[in-house]
């Protein structure tokens, strides 16, 4: 089978080494740029042109909503017997334009959190004293600066949060004010093969904090627990009501909406993701079942291991999360131990040297991940196998991953979710 890889980001590394293992044909386009540039060396075939890879390829897996889309719209309509796994430019506006997505939630009976959109610091201001209440802020439009998403303790707090901003000249774009709802942060993520739900839930739990307890900057994610259900009642309230969307849509991919769960357990949506997510396809790729890219091309549909707990530990080095330093500061550092086949270690910015070491090619380094029957077995697995690593140059990871679930679950558990879950 033949696999094309469209990531421009360079985030899918680890699907691409599956895909190899199991014996296919794999392209793997990668945006050219700094951060980039030496991703998968040694280990997969980096290509530059996107339109010739997908006449080549069986299956197009898209990893990122942001770029190309309108052009792999054109190559969809061209190619009707190739399977395109990941979102329209149509399709990624449910997450890229936040209020799109709020509307498509609130089209199908979905209750959202009250939030208004701003384009100017000025209109905020005043909204942020007329209201006297907490809010959260969150950035508006496709290529933006993450670190506008931002938590206020109070009202204050996001005043001197935006005027921070606006003397940094950061606020170029328009950006949401949502209320702030107590409560715990609950994901369900389901694959949608263009006709229906598959019947497999992916319950999940993300880290975004960058150090222990939730201290410090929000990064990406620093760490995942995830379980696959056949039932789950979160899905039957978010994901479900939008089956016939969806299927009007032709969507193929993975769907994630992520939640804010109160204390009198109503589900509040936060965001629609219509594509993969990081690292929880990490966490996924190790619960695959059979041949993935056999299972795409002939059934547009993944199997997973249900019922094992799965915990993804994010691994990086300085000075991440900035990546601020110069590549050749982070590029070439062995990671002594780091076996692919192991089948819990998922390369992410990584490469092979010449000597055939697994090395650095950027400071977000690789996702190790363990199983277990329950929370607590599946992040001791973790650990375990995060230990067999070894990498000078400090690497950074949390060791609390998962940790915080001994104190959700039974407030999720109270109001009927998170039933197969044990901790």
């Amino acid at each position: 089978m033949k696999l094309f890889l469209i990531d421009p980001a360079g985030l899918g590394l680890d699907l691409s080494v599956q895909a190899l293992s199991l014996g296919h044909e794999v392209r793997h386009f990668i945006a050219d740029g700094p951060k980039t540039v030496r991703i998968g060396e040694r280990v997969v075939n980096r290509v530059r042109s996107i339109a010739d890879n997908c006449r080549w390829a069986d299956v197009v897996f898209i990893t990122d909503n942001a770029k190309y889309l309108k052009s792999l719209d054109a190559m969809r309509t061209e190619l009707h017997d190739t399977v395109f796994v990941g979102p329209t430019y149509d399709q990624a506006q449910w997450e890229v334009n936040r209020k799109v997505g709020q509307d498509l939630l609130q089209h199908y009976d979905i209750p959202i959190a009250p939030y208004q959109i701003f384009h100017n610091y000025d209109s905020a201001v005043a909204y942020i004293k007329k209201r006297d209440a907490r809010l959260v802020s969150k950035p508006y439009g496709g290529d933006v600066d993450k670190a506008l998403s931002y938590v206020a303790k109070g009202p204050e707090d996001m005043l001197y949060m935006l005027e921070r901003w606006k003397k940094l000249g950061k606020l170029k774009f328009p950006f949401i004010l949502q209320d702030f709802i107590k409560g715990v942060e609950f994901g369900v993520e389901g694959w949608f093969n263009g006709e229906d739900w598959t019947g497999e839930w992916h319950e999940n739990f993300e880290h975004k904090k960058f150090m222990n307890d939730d201290v410090g900057m929000n990064t990406g994610e620093m760490g995942t627990v995830q379980l696959v259900v056949t039932k789950s009642v979160i899905a039957d309230r978010l994901l479900k009501p939008l089956t016939a969307h969806l299927k009007a849509e032709q969507y193929v991919g993975f769907f994630d909406v992520n939640c804010i769960v109160d204390n009198k357990g109503r589900a509040w949506p936060l965001e629609i993701t219509a594509r993969p997510g990081w690292p929880t396809l990490n966490l996924q790729t190790s619960l695959f079942r059979g041949d993935f890219v056999e299972t795409l091309r002939d059934e547009k549909a993944i199997y997973f291991t249900r019922d094992r707990v799965c915990t993804g530990v994010v691994i990086t080095i300085p000075d991440y999360p900035y990546s601020q330093i110069t590549r050749r500061e982070v590029i070439g550092i062995p990671v002594w131990g780091f076996e692919p086949d192991n089948g819990h270690f998922h390369p992410c910015e990584m490469m092979v040297n010449q000597s055939g070491q697994w090395v650095t090619a950027g400071d977000y380094v690789c996702v190790v991940t363990g199983h277990g029957s329950s929370v607590s077995k599946s992040r001791e697995e973790a650990y375990i196998n995060l230990k067999s690593l070894s990498l000078p140059n400090s690497p950074m990871y949390r060791t609390d991953i998962g940790k915080k679930l001994e104190k959700e679950l039974p407030l999720l558990r109270k109001h009927g979710l998170a039933k197969s879950w044990r901790y």
